[in-house]
């Protein structure tokens, strides 16, 4: 079964705690909630590529289940791609459907990974933007960076949300190579916590090396800590 925004509706009911901290394009909530004691200073986001949207039912199960110091969760940035990838093109307003179906040259939106604009939310940061190797620069089911940094309601609520709290810890999930991939460019690592995730999840660690526009990316270049 694929885990869509609906699933999320029914199970944000768990967290009495969670608050919207944005909405995407198409007007859905983009949630947050703490779980554990104390103010949190790890943040743990998911769903950020549509397809992948697996990384937001882990996320839930993981929060259900976790105790500890307390940690944020973020477990669909992006909403709206998510429901094309579950549901279709009837998940997009009427006057938005053309353009998706133009640009996915199909009505199969099962390896949808962008917003409901045709942008990667995950190259749509300020972390040399517009460098990657892979980059787009035209809408696209994948790739396409956007106008400007965080030009998406989505990206820019991530990152208004990020910078008003006291994180010094991110974590993003994916769903393709079993890996854990760290740091970016010169910015200075926490290997030793690498080390530590790496050996609880049985997963090996790599530096990242041709990534750029992520939310990892801006997350360790701007300061904010490591990811």
């Amino acid at each position: 079964m694929i885990y869509g925004y609906d699933n999320l509706i029914n199970d944000i009911k768990a967290f009495p705690n969670a608050f919207s901290i944005g909405k995407s394009l198409f007007n859905r909530e983009i949630f947050a909630f703490t779980v554990g004691d104390g103010v949190p200073h790890t943040v743990i986001q998911g769903a950020i590529h549509a397809r992948e949207c697996v990384t937001a039912d882990v996320i839930i199960n993981l929060a259900k289940n976790y105790k500890g110091d307390a940690v944020c969760f973020i477990p669909m940035i992006n909403p709206d791609g998510v429901a094309l990838v579950k549901e279709g093109i009837n998940s997009a307003p009427k006057e938005r459907r053309d353009f998706l179906l133009k640009i996915n040259n199909s009505s199969d939106f099962s390896l949808w990974k962008a917003n409901g604009r045709g942008v990667d939310l995950n190259v749509n940061f300020d972390a040399d933007f517009g460098q990657g190797v892979e980059n787009r620069f035209y809408p696209s089911p994948e790739s396409y960076i956007g106008e400007y940094p965080c030009s998406e309601s989505e990206t820019s609520a991530v990152k208004k949300f990020i910078e008003s709290s006291d994180f010094c810890a991110s974590m993003s999930l994916h769903t393709k190579g079993n890996v854990i991939y760290y740091g970016y460019k010169y910015c200075k690592s926490y290997i030793n916590y690498v080390k530590m995730l790496s050996k609880a999840t049985g997963f090996p660690f790599e530096k990242s090396k041709r990534s750029t526009g992520g939310l990892k990316d801006w997350f360790i270049l701007s300061g904010q800590g490591f990811a």
